[in-house]
């Protein structure tokens, strides 16, 4: 009997960790996207040493999507990505509703990553449709979807590796 619940609970745990990983629902088609990369995250090849604001364009809005950098993030100087060291962090704060985020990661590293939403808990991560933005790069990079259904989150490095992405997508809606 204690085989069977033990067996039983193995393949419930499998199967959770299974759904985690399954693609999340096409968004919404009225949502807007922007992107945030290395060429407009405002980061240089040095590390940040404070927070600031970055405002990104919401195609065919006057208004923009505000994203705050925080410290210990860098542009890496030979490849298009964002680094971030232990301590750092990227977090909206903006108001807009967002249905998720797609971020496009450097590497299959992405667990050394931690998306929070509004009440600072993980957000189970979910395999993407989207292809990376740098296929033929040879990092065996990935892409995962955080379902947000919220206005807030934030991405911080839970090590003290120094994880890179190539973009972060935030789906969201006016």
């Amino acid at each position: 009997m204690k085989k069977a619940l033990l067996l039983l609970s193995a393949m419930f745990l499998l199967g959770a960790c299974s759904n985690a990983k399954e693609p999340l629902p096409n968004p919404d088609p009225e949502a807007k996207s922007v992107k945030l990369t290395k060429e407009n995250g405002g980061l240089t090849g040095d590390d940040s040493t404070a927070a600031f604001t970055i405002h990104l364009a919401i195609e065919g809005r006057e208004e923009t999507y505000d994203i705050e950098m925080g410290p210990n993030l860098y542009n890496h100087h030979n490849y298009d990505e964002i680094v971030m060291k232990k301590n750092g962090y990227i977090k909206s704060v903006s108001t807009y509703k967002v249905d998720r985020l797609r971020i496009d990661y450097f590497s299959k590293q992405g667990t050394n990553f931690e998306v929070l939403d509004a009440n600072n808990q993980t957000v189970a991560k979910h395999e993407s449709t989207y292809p990376t933005d740098f296929p033929d790069a040879g990092d065996y990079g990935e892409v995962l979807e955080y379902p947000i259904d919220g206005t807030s989150w934030t991405i911080r490095n839970t090590t003290d590796y120094k994880p890179a992405f190539y973009s972060i997508t935030v789906l969201f809606t006016i």
